[in-house]
């Protein structure tokens, strides 16, 4: 199952257009484009299917070094050459490849795409080759796209972030649960959400998904012996970590709910500075973050759903599941667990898009805010058959207050399977919410799996003082 990028590519294009309506200036501005993305985020399947519409020079660099890196894109930078009858300087130096690459772009080609970058970016012999080539006043102005991973690679100097020319950087996440929204249209609600938690959203495993099966019957053909979806993260982890075991162990430890470093190494007998060492290393390959509790003392969690039921319901039942052998018991738990992971998912997709909608439109740090359960009473309020208002209950309800630099800023409410908000309810929270915060105030509710009144839906579209905005799943 294919799912196209399309504001990919369009931005792509974009840039494109960009590089033929301003020639001089791509050659006067030193202007490079990354690719950027996890491993697995469909970043060489979208530069293909872009550079398809193109002339253009692609070359991967996929496990090589810089001596066999050289050899193999000079030789096929030599067939290029020898096509159109071009002199060559010897493929010897990065120095002389860079010149060739210059010459190939007078006569054919003015994209060179090189994929899977990031070693050979790093690496002081090209670097310091492809800075000549950009400083040199006789260069054509040429469209270079670098494909790379987010993770840093500390290890490799120098850093290639702090050259010296303009990098134009384009985002290559995994999928979103709005993009798995256009790819499984069939699947709404509890079902959509729990094939997010299962793949993460990573192509890879995505196209594993069958739309016309429900989640226990894709689960199950998951778990099944000679799936990808088993292989998927030991895979990614022997190729980042050069002794996986322990970095896995700990993955473990953290997804039975050890988030603490004290937890992690109680549960892995690990001492302590070498939990930080390993857990540092997994952060930086974009496996795990920090965040804080409620006593603000850090812990940690992973950044990929994916990973998370990896570690809690693959890793320990590896054995069965190479056997074949994987019994009821497991798969009812499975789902059980999915379903948690699936709301968590949920609430973290509706801070997300709280954050980008309010925070970052109005520059405020994301680091400052932070979210505040607060719990609010109202009377509900009803007029007797003389017109008279008489007190008929009393609503209650908690949601986050979101504040930044010690001010409210806004609130969240997020309505779970058994919530409903009805008109009375409504009416009493809305009275609170204004009385208490006037203007400049935005209120989000998230329905996706709960129920609200007419009411409630017109008063936040047509609202003139204070933002109520509705939040569904096909807007994330």
């Amino acid at each position: 199952m294919k799912i196209q990028r399309t504001h990919l590519l369009k931005r792509l294009d974009t840039l494109y257009l960009s590089y033929n309506t301003s020639f001089g200036n791509w050659k006067n501005s030193d202007h490079y484009v990354t690719l950027r993305g996890p491993r697995g985020s469909g970043k060489t399947a979208l530069i293909l299917e872009w550079l398809e519409q193109h002339k253009h020079f692609y070359f991967s660099f996929a496990g090589l070094d810089e001596p066999m890196a050289l050899r193999l894109l000079g030789d096929r930078l030599q067939k290029y050459m020898d096509e159109y009858n071009l002199d060559t300087l010897p493929m010897d130096t990065w120095e002389n490849v860079f010149l060739n690459i210059n010459t190939l772009s007078e006569r054919t080609c003015h994209i060179f795409a090189f994929d899977d970058a990031d070693e050979i970016l790093t690496d002081n012999v090209f670097s310091t080759a492809f800075q000549n080539y950009f400083a040199t006043q006789k260069r054509r102005a040429i469209l270079t796209i670098f494909v790379t991973r987010v993770e840093k690679l500390p290890e490799f100097p120098p850093d290639y972030t702090k050259w010296t020319y303009d990098e134009i950087p384009i985002a290559v996440p995994y999928f979103s649960i709005a993009d798995l929204c256009k790819c499984f249209q069939n699947k709404k609600g509890d079902d959509l959400l729990a094939l997010y938690a299962l793949t993460g959203g990573i192509p890879k495993l995505v196209h594993l998904i069958d739309e016309n099966l429900s989640t226990e019957e894709n689960l199950r053909l998951l778990l099944s012996p000679d799936s990808p979806y088993i292989h998927f993260c030991a895979n990614e982890f022997d190729h980042l970590f050069r002794r996986s075991e322990s970095y896995m162990f700990i993955c473990h430890a953290v997804a039975l709910g050890n988030n603490r470093i004290s937890d992690i190494g109680k549960f892995t007998g690990f001492a302590y500075n070498k939990c930080d060492k390993y857990i540092r290393a997994l952060i930086e390959n974009g496996i795990l973050t920090t965040g804080k509790d409620e006593s603000n003392k850090t812990v940690y969690k992973f950044v990929n759903p994916y990973y998370r039921i990896w570690f809690n319901i693959v890793y320990p039942h590896r054995t069965e599941i190479t056997l074949g052998a994987v019994d009821e018991q497991t798969i009812s738990q499975t789902l059980s667990y999915i379903k948690t992971v699936a709301d968590e998912e949920y609430v973290a997709a509706c801070y997300r898009h709280a954050y980008y909608h309010f925070c970052k439109r109005r520059y405020i740090d994301r680091e400052t805010v932070a979210p505040t359960p607060q719990t609010f009473t109202a009377a509900v309020m009803k007029k007797d058959k003389y017109g008279q208002p008489y007190k008929d209950s009393e609503a209650t309800i908690t949601f986050d207050l979101v504040h930044n630099d010690g001010e409210f800023t806004y609130a969240m409410l997020i309505l779970k399977d058994e919530h409903y908000l009805g008109k009375g309810e409504f009416e009493a929270i809305k009275a609170v919410i204004e009385d208490a915060f006037w203007l400049d105030f935005t209120f989000f509710i998230c329905y996706n799996k709960g129920r609200i009144c007419e009411e409630a839906y017109r008063f936040a579209k047509f609202n003139e003082y204070v933002k109520w905005e509705m939040i569904d799943r096909l807007r994330f």
